[in-house]
């Protein structure tokens, strides 16, 4: 029986398959990395998303604690987790602080507003109003610090790998019932 041989076949050496394999495996590890990356960028969006909702829930229950219980003077200091929202890896603590407001750069404007073009009067006339007004601006200070508090609040879950996620936030929360003075009382004070 007479066998029949091609001199001129057509295909693909071994050479060239093992060589487009080794291709196909690079770029399927590739993908598959790329795959495994946005999987885990997606978790932490999904737990930054998670934390930031029950930021914003804890927040609104600080808020209320404060208007029911009133501001008080010193600073408070609370922590605990978000087991009754379900969501047990999840903890908060906060700290409510009072705040100090200084206005003895007032003076410091005076140079702005005159007194720069060698008018020393301007100057002048400027610090001694700011210094008669001193006594009303500091009570006037003294209420509005009465009136703000300054709120630390930091969530934080999750130990991958020994490494705890948190998120802080710091927010100013003001009193529902501040009034300021009737439109005559600063005439009154400065006797006008």
């Amino acid at each position: 029986m007479p066998v029949f041989c091609r001199r001129n076949a057509q295909g693909f050496t071994l050479l060239e398959v093992l060589i487009s394999l080794a291709i196909l495996a690079l770029s399927l590890g590739v993908l598959l990395e790329s795959q495994a990356s946005s999987l885990s960028y997606a978790g932490r969006a999904r737990d930054l998303t998670i934390a930031a909702t029950l930021a914003r829930s804890k927040l609104i229950d600080i808020e209320l604690h404060l208007f029911d219980e009133g501001f008080t003077e010193n600073e408070v200091e609370e922590n605990g987790s978000f087991e009754e929202e379900g969501w047990n890896d999840y903890k908060w603590s906060y700290k409510i602080s009072p705040i100090q407001l200084d206005l003895n750069g007032l003076s410091a404007m005076c140079g702005l507003m005159g007194g720069g073009d060698g008018e020393e009067g301007g100057m002048e006339e400027c610090e001694a109003s700011m210094g008669s007004m001193g006594g009303l601006m500091d009570t006037f200070m003294a209420d509005i610090s009465n009136s703000i508090r300054f709120v630390e609040l930091s969530v934080s879950w999750g130990l991958e790998g020994g490494y705890e996620h948190s998120m802080k936030i710091n927010s100013l929360m003001t009193k529902d019932d501040f009034t300021m003075a009737p439109a005559g009382a600063l005439n009154q004070a400065l006797g006008l």
